[in-house]
């Protein structure tokens, strides 16, 4: 399942072992926290838990798209309203943080982010014309939204490579970008980071030790790459859109979520794991 291997970093071995057994239209903002798993349905509006190898779904008053958080009693979530925190004994759902005023409510959502930097981070996509109204990235720290970008039209990944470095993709353009932060949390630079060829697109990732690992939707694959943005690996996958990836390092095992929405006959008899959540044995090949 790989090619493009450096042999100046350890290689990734990946061996598929599970397959969830939940069909999303569009499965997105894996989170995983020691033995507990959470993810959404962006489209059909769910959260999905998988704990002591029980898989949970739960209905949402709003659209979800990145968990950033779960324990016994609670899930808390960014969705099109801002933070939620969602209880899942009771289906309570409130409010913890909402969205600013930079952007009109009914004509954005959510689409990805995560716990970066020490804080949260939450962006924003147009819902019906992403080409030409670009989206929002805030960082929400005590309680107050702060705009960061407004300038990726569908901002994803969301990943810290180092202390104050954070990588951020503009899925629509194939690009990644670095945002570096002061020690006090600002924002001191954005550079281009990476940008990919046309057929594919940048999504949801990972570190793995050193390692950076993004899925790229409608290619089949997962890209590994080192710190200086360079490609040293090319995971395939069993499904044309991979939307996300985490690493559960207790376990070794890469999560993996997909999307069959948009897809047409012939993709998914190609590809008829689209839209399952897939778990791979990982290995490091040194």
């Amino acid at each position: 399942m790989n090619n493009e291997f450096n042999t100046s970093h350890p290689k990734i071995i990946l061996e598929l072992e599970n397959v969830v057994g939940n069909k999303c239209s569009l499965g997105e903002g894996l989170f995983i926290k020691k033995d507990s798993k959470a993810w959404v349905d962006i489209n059909n509006d769910k959260i999905f838990t998988f704990s002591n190898n029980i898989l949970r779904n739960f209905k949402t008053k709003t659209k979800p798209s990145i968990i950033f958080d779960i324990n016994e009693n609670n899930i808390v979530y960014g969705s099109d309203k801002g933070i939620i925190n969602f209880d899942h004994s009771t289906t309570h759902e409130k409010a913890i943080n909402l969205t600013s005023n930079n952007h009109a409510l009914e004509n954005y959502r959510s689409n990805d982010g995560g716990y970066c930097l020490g804080t949260k981070f939450l962006s924003f996509m147009h819902r019906s014309n992403p080409n030409d109204y670009p989206g929002y990235v805030y960082k929400v720290s005590n309680g107050k939204w702060h705009l960061i970008d407004d300038s990726l039209h569908i901002p994803n990944t969301f990943i810290e490579i180092e202390s104050g470095k954070l990588i951020v993709s503009d899925s629509l353009k194939r690009e990644i970008w670095l945002f570096e932060f002061t020690k006090n949390g600002l924002l001191e630079n954005k550079t281009l980071w990476k940008k990919y060829n046309k057929g594919c697109a940048p999504d949801g990732g990972c570190m793995v030790n050193d390692l950076i690992l993004i899925t790229m939707w409608d290619d089949a694959s997962i890209s590994v790459l080192e710190k200086s943005g360079k490609v040293l690996q090319n995971l395939k996958m069993p499904v044309i859109r991979p939307t996300n990836c985490k690493f559960d390092s207790k376990n070794s095992r890469l999560w993996v979520t997909s999307a069959y929405d948009g897809l047409d006959k012939s993709d998914l008899t190609k590809y008829p794991l689209s839209g399952e959540t897939l778990i791979f044995k990982l290995a490091l090949q040194y």
